[in-house]
């Protein structure tokens, strides 16, 4: 059964956060010092998908990361609200592709000088285990109402046999959705180096980049 996408009930001002989720995230940061590496800072726009949610090709993250720099968020209104928008809209193009994001770009430059912006924003959607932005991961022990439809897009594409990529926090992943596991080796695939999230053909096994893009460049 497809769920119905929460996030379209975000707040347009900070704090960021889902009325469902908010007492397990305030919960949680109550146990936290302000501004610690695994602090959740609801002061950034959460990010629990960028790209369109039939993409052929799925990347599975831990979740977003924010600048030291921003404590307070974007400074730019409008890098919010293109932030916000993208998050509601399940056919939105990848944000963080379609916006030459400098960490996106890196993670993605061979992919992209392969297939071309354009179709890699509409052929890839990332997901992040834990919507919520800090500056590490450690929230696998968390379940929020929100990742319900998280988990669930993620078992679709899997039952679709869309090609997966998981480049972080696989236990996590495969404890969440079970398929993702099952489908390791055929259409489930692990980075080569679980340290590092770049999606390159030296990083991907024998013959899965070009696989990828391929299917981004067959599509649409």
């Amino acid at each position: 059964m497809d769920l119905k996408n929460p996030w379209t009930e975000i707040p347009d001002e900070p704090d960021f956060v889902l009325p469902q989720d908010e007492p397990y995230v305030r919960s949680y940061n109550a146990l936290c010092t302000p501004g610690a590496s695994l602090w959740v800072n609801l002061k950034h726009t959460p990010e629990p998908r960028h790209g369109p949610v039939d993409a052929p090709v799925y990347i599975l993250l831990a979740n977003p990361s924010y600048s030291p720099d921003e404590p307070d968020g974007p400074r730019s209104g409008a890098d919010r609200q293109r932030a916000l928008a993208s998050i509601r809209d399940d056919s939105t193009p990848h944000l963080g592709i379609a916006s030459a994001n400098p960490w996106w770009r890196t993670t993605l430059g061979q992919l992209i000088k392969r297939v071309g912006t354009q179709k890699a924003a509409r052929g890839i959607c990332s997901v992040e285990f834990f919507p919520y932005p800090s500056r590490k991961f450690g929230h696998g022990h968390i379940r929020l109402p929100s990742q319900r439809y998280t988990f669930s897009l993620v078992e679709k594409a899997a039952n679709e046999g869309r090609t997966i990529i998981v480049t972080r926090t696989a236990q996590e992943w495969f404890g969440a959705v079970p398929e993702l596991a099952r489908r390791l080796g055929h259409t489930v695939f692990r980075g080569k180096n679980v340290q590092r999230t770049f999606i390159t053909r030296g990083n991907l096994p024998e013959g899965v980049f070009d696989g990828i893009c391929e299917a981004i460049s067959a599509n649409g």
